[in-house]
């Protein structure tokens, strides 16, 4: 009898420490979003910078979810740079918006999907650059190495604008876009057109959290 009273004691302590963990952690995440949503700009900026120097994954994604659907256009601009200068890989969407065979046979070569890669983010200028895994691959004469074409690309505010080629598709083009944060979530919402196609413009979504 008194081992079970013991255990019992035990297992109540034990659920009462998770729950104190529980409310603390809790606790912390509303701070965020709390700081996040202050009328002062100054402890909006703050409270994203000490968040996402937490090295918390599930506290970084609150606050970069909470500051992208932000109407603070500064505090929109730095969570895009941090994500830009951090993440290298990311999934674009594409959707034709015509419906010639052409666009047909763009979007079977595509899934309606395109992993880029960002290369050299330069935080001074908002300058880097883009390739993707439909990128042409070009043969250096000297090395006689291949590698994936790339085109410069910039971030500024909370917009890139952007060339990325595209010369392994069923289009073998390069594509010239722009691509705005929206103003209720976390993707970059866009379009872009190609120079030689006659497929014409194509929608791009970019989930920044994806």
């Amino acid at each position: 009898m008194r081992q079970f009273i013991t255990f019992i004691g035990a297992w109540i302590f034990l659920s009462l420490s998770a729950a104190a963990q529980d409310s603390d952690r809790a606790t912390e995440m509303r701070r965020v979003i709390e700081g996040l949503n202050s009328a002062d700009p100054v402890t909006r900026i703050i409270t994203f910078e000490e968040a996402m120097a937490r090295g918390d994954k599930n506290l970084e994604r609150i606050a970069l979810q909470t500051a992208f659907t932000s109407s603070d256009v500064t505090l929109r601009s730095t969570a895009l740079e941090t994500v830009m200068s951090t993440k290298t890989t990311f999934v674009m969407e594409v959707a034709t918006q015509s419906n010639t065979v052409q666009s047909e046979q763009f979007m079977a070569s595509t899934g309606s999907a395109i992993n880029v890669q960002i290369t050299d983010f330069d935080k001074a200028t908002g300058d880097f650059f883009l390739h993707s895994n439909l990128s042409r691959r070009d043969r250096d004469r000297e090395t006689r190495e291949y590698s994936l074409r790339r085109h410069k690309a910039n971030f500024s505010g909370d917009r890139i604008s952007f060339e990325i080629n595209l010369g392994s598709s069923d289009l073998d083009d390069t594509c010239k876009g722009t691509a705005t944060l929206g103003p209720s979530g976390s993707a970059l919402v866009g379009t872009m057109s190609c120079w030689l196609s006659t497929i014409g413009i194509i929608d791009v979504t970019i989930d920044l959290v994806r």
